[in-house]
């Protein structure tokens, strides 16, 4: 029989609900974290994918930077842009490189592609997964107290799908996600529009392929063309490797095609456009040459003693005598027995992916080729982007060329990374990623090949470090602190009464480090030139607070050393080594309260050297506090060698004092060593910064525009606009900023007992792990050479909160997607200058949104995580479990009004427009209505297939095209 010495009601932690079912346990079984189960996607879609997570806009900090090559014009509604599109929001450490170039993307790469949440979606019967859902739920809430066994959970949690996929869409100019309602057996779309989704769906219940129909009746088909060419161009993942360091725990992910290329557009006019793409990918077999990434970290802390002191241990009685044959939690137990607590634990993913890049894109006698390099790329195993020809009816009549080196290529050295030696087994491949595809310059050319200009581009200098290094802030990105050796942050936690230092990495954001490799100038075939500065950037409060934020400071928080020790003088006149003091003195003062690491380490010598068993300390030292008049106060001694403890130092003056016990023999002793110490005074501070001209703004990483200098062909400014990201409230500046997505730090009690620290990589396209800055406040001023000044403040509307209803506040919902309810421009003043810092507001644009089309579902789906076995018998085992929902929010989000006021000699001139949409079958616009300062009124109204009842466009999704306008 077991004994046990806890309760376990008593013990379950209130944090997050857990529930208890049946589960046969081994102390070796590897629990998945769904944290970190996300395959990365190809580098093209991955770097596309920023623009999905992170949209560019003024409110995010974010400049529209693009080289426009060629624009091929189809109809009145479809325009293919041939251009190279640059993000501005920073270089992160990990991120793979497309084929253009390190944070360039080709803007006609258009595509489909999928997150598998759970297992893959399943559509020919959706009953099933309702069923299973209901199910879930039912158990996971009936069971929420109970210390039975629950099969159905053990059985079915992760057999069965009950989280739904999320789907992304990069088409041109536009993109947004789509989902499947299993109870309405309908994709639904965040935001809401009148495109239609129709994917082909094989006999076993997968996406074949799928085509898109816009609101103009265009069809883009994406994977398979289905015509004479039957042009497929798929994305596969075949069987993608993920490994843990933790038992060297490996796992492979089944073949799964999660990407669909654009094929084929077929217009409303019946015109065809057609796209051809080519092979992406080098087959190697060797590991440490294929594309491998770092998906994060991880390290167990125990946040009580209790294991330690076999607390929770099952004994059983063996001849009178008490034998400790289990414990009550084995899994929390089996990490305190191995050993496994405080130690680095990584996580690799290890893509098998048939990637594809763009061969040619062909619309009547157009042809716009994408040659590709011969020779691989060495930082990644596929190819890049070398030259763009455009052909008119079998004749070149513009081309491109590309022209690519790598970022690092000057330095012949790899940079020292302490993380080399601590990335598992991959270091041949850490220092692989150490380069990155660096995009030099586009040249032009017309017809016959003639020269006819260049774009050059410069990049801030430095040396990037490799892409599996731990030099990172929180964010991600670069920030030189390569003595780091895990991604666990330099934080501390509660154990018992006292705290507790959870890892060593420094993750605090650098502004020098973080511009390193990001896009400094472009110069023109005019010879005039564009000029970027950046800053990081800064946030006043947090929303979609993933898991317990820490410290809103804790992104600019260092480590700050004090070093203190015996130092050896010279004699000035003769030369000669001088004994050592017989007394040091150290005074350091705290402007505030500090928690410290103390390490000390003093020197022993023999008292008498013919006594073996004489060994004193060298040194004794003391430690004062020091008032204003110069008074001490005794505090504590250190006197153990070696030492290594935490002493709080509250704010003032402090004296270290070292007396040197020992006496050589020329000073009259017997010693003949004098000895030494030396002690190391470790604090966290925030680094001395300020943002936003506010001591109250909070520093985040990536970047955000600075300025943007326009330059003649002299490099003589014509026109240089600067960013201000701050607000003033009651006198007091402030950032505008709002952060979405605080980092994941640490699961509280993730076992029981159990805290588990996390550094993860934040991929495009993950979703829930991704974090943005979004601004309610941007000034814009710019000075030309003539130094007029012009000045233009925008307000965006950067708060929003989905109106999900948490029926169970024990139960947190994930963040649904709601990208297009923030950033909105809101408002635009104009102020002209006044001379002398001067301004007056002469025009002011406000807006007011309005919405229609409002979806919610708090159950889309659920995600259920196995975690504490709990022993109660030697009958059986049971589980825990951490449950969320997946809620869903859309609408249709529209200009409902706008209202134009002009401030002309001390009078207000006002226009005001407001839309409706009135039809509640679509989302098309009805009446615009636009009323001018002179009382006159203008309306004009719309009407569409749904209004005129005509049924063959209605089919044909050509639901946008006015067919009626009257005024």
């Amino acid at each position: 029989m077991k004994i046990k010495r806890n309760s376990i009601l008593s013990a379950l932690p209130l944090s997050v609900l857990m529930l208890i079912s049946f589960n046969a346990y081994s102390q070796n079984q590897q629990i998945k974290d769904k944290k970190f189960d996300f395959i990365p996607k190809s580098p093209d879609v991955a770097s596309l994918g920023k623009y999905i997570d992170k949209p560019i806009s003024l409110s995010s900090g974010s400049a529209n930077v693009n080289i426009p090559l060629y624009s091929l014009n189809i109809n009145d509604n479809i325009s293919i842009p041939i251009n190279l599109i640059y993000n501005s929001q920073g270089v992160k450490v990990s991120e793979t490189v497309s084929s253009v170039g390190l944070g360039w993307d080709l803007s006609c790469l258009s595509f489909v592609t999928r997150n598998i949440r759970g297992k893959e979606d399943n559509y020919i019967d959706p009953d099933f997964y309702n069923q299973n859902n209901t199910l879930a739920k039912q158990n996971l809430a009936s069971n929420a107290t109970s210390t039975y066994p629950n099969a159905w959970l053990d059985q079915n949690s992760n057999a069965v799908d009950t989280e739904p996929d999320e789907f992304s869409v990069s088409l041109f100019n536009q993109s947004f996600k789509f989902y499947y309602d299993f109870k309405t057996q309908k994709f639904i779309q965040t935001p809401q529009s009148d495109i239609k989704i129709i994917p082909n769906i094989s006999t076993n219940g997968n996406i074949i392929d799928m085509k898109i129909v816009d609101t103009s009746g265009n069809t883009y088909y994406f994977g398979r063309s289905y015509d004479e060419d039957n042009n497929v161009a798929v994305v596969d993942e075949l069987g993608s490797i993920n490994i843990n360091t933790e038992s060297a725990y490996t796992s492979g992910v089944q073949p799964k095609i999660n990407t669909w290329h654009l094929v084929k557009i077929e217009t409303s006019d019946k015109k065809t456009v057609k796209f051809f793409y080519d092979e992406n990918y080098v087959p190697v077999t060797d590991m440490n040459k294929q594309n491998i990434q770092l998906a994060g970290q991880y390290k167990y802390m125990f946040n009580t003693l209790d294991f330690a002191n076999g607390t929770y241990n099952n004994v059983q009685w063996v001849n009178g005598n008490p034998v400790v044959v289990g414990n009550l939690y084995p899994v929390s137990y089996g990490i305190y027995s191995q050993n496994k607590e405080g130690i680095d634990y990584n996580i690799y993913s290890i893509p098998n992916t048939q990637d594809k890049i763009l061969k040619k894109i062909v619309y009547d006698k157009t042809q716009i080729e994408f040659e590709k390099s011969a020779m691989i790329r060495k930082d990644q195993n596929n190819y890049s982007y070398e030259k763009i020809n455009v052909k008119y009816d079998g004749r070149t009549v513009k081309s491109f060329s590309l022209n690519h080196t790598y970022f690092n290529d000057e330095y012949g050295f790899i940079s020292s990374d302490h993380s080399r030696s601590h990335n598992y087994i991959f270091s041949d491949y850490f220092d692989k990623s150490h380069y990155r595809l660096k995009l030099n310059s586009v040249s032009e050319y017309g017809i016959n090949n003639s020269f006819t200009g260049n774009y050059s581009f410069d990049y801030y200098a430095g040396q990037l470090p490799s892409k599996l290094s731990f030099a990172q802030d929180f964010f991600g990105y670069y920030n030189g602190k390569t003595t780091n050796t895990e991604l666990i942050p330099n934080v501390y936690f509660k154990l018992e009464n006292v705290y507790k230092k959870a890892g060593t990495a420094e993750r605090n954001v650098d502004l020098e480090f973080s511009k390193i490799g990001a896009l400094k100038s472009i110069t023109y075939p005019t010879k005039g030139k564009t000029e970027f500065e950046y800053e990081n950037h800064s946030f006043a409060g947090i929303s979609d607070i993933t898991e317990t934020p820490m410290n809103l400071d804790l992104f600019s928080i260092q480590t700050y050393n004090i070093e203190f020790a015996a130092e050896q003088s010279v004699d000035p006149n003769t030369g000669n080594i001088l004994p050592l003091n017989t007394v040091y003195e150290k005074e350091i003062e705290f402007n505030k309260d500090v928690t410290s690491d103390i390490s000390a380490d003093i020197q022993k010598v023999l008292q008498n050297p013919e006594n073996s068993n004489s060994w004193m300390n060298s040194f004794y030292i003391r430690v004062y506090k020091v008032d204003s008049n110069g008074n001490r106060t005794y505090l504590f001694p250190i006197s153990s060698t070696p030492s290594n403890f935490q002493h709080l130092f509250t704010q003032g003056k402090y004296l270290f004092e070292a007396t040197r016990m020992t006496h050589t023999v020329d000073e009259g002793g017997l010693q003949e060593e004098q000895g030494s110490f030396s002690i190391t005074i470790s604090y966290q501070d925030q680094a001395p910064f300020q943002i936003d001209n506010s001591p109250t703004s909070h520093i985040a990483g990536g970047l955000r525009i600075k300025s943007i200098t326009q330059k003649d062909t002299n490099d003589t400014t014509l026109l240089k606009t600067e960013y201000k990201y701050e607000d003033i409230i009651n006198g007091q500046k402030y950032s505008s900023g709002i952060l979405y997505g605080y980092p994941l730090l640490m699961s509280e009690d993730y076992y029981f007992g159990v805290n588990k620290f996390y550094g993860l990589i934040d991929f495009p396209l993950k979703g829930g792990s991704s974090h943005s800055i979004l601004y309610a406040k941007v000034t814009e001023e710019s000075v030309d050479n003539n130094q007029n000044i012009i000045r233009k403040i925008y307000h965006f509307d950067n708060n929003f909160i989905p109106p999900i209803n948490e029926t169970n506040s024990d139960v947190r919902l994930k963040t649904p997607n709601f990208g297009w309810r923030i950033g909105n421009l809101k408002e635009i003043e104009y102020y002209k200058s006044g001379g002398n810092n001067s301004f007056s507001l002469i025009k002011k644009d406000s807006i007011i949104y309005n919405q229609k089309g409002t979806f919610t579902s708090d159950e889309l789906g659920v995600s259920i995580e196995p975690r504490d076995v709990i022993s109660y018998t030697s009958l059986f085992d049971v589980t825990k479990y951490k449950y969320e929902y997946y809620p869903l929010y859309t609408d249709f989000n529209y200009e409902a009004t706008k209202i134009t006021k002009e401030y002309i000699d001390n009078a207000v001139v006002s226009t005001t427009t407001t839309n409706n949409f009135n039809n509640i079958n679509s989302y098309e616009l009805t009446v615009s209505k636009t009323q001018f300062p002179d009382g006159s009124i203008t309306e004009t109204n719309y009407q569409y297939a749904h209004e005129k009842n005509n049924q063959l466009l209605i089919s044909k999704n050509m639901i946008g095209i006015p067919l009626e306008t009257t005024v």
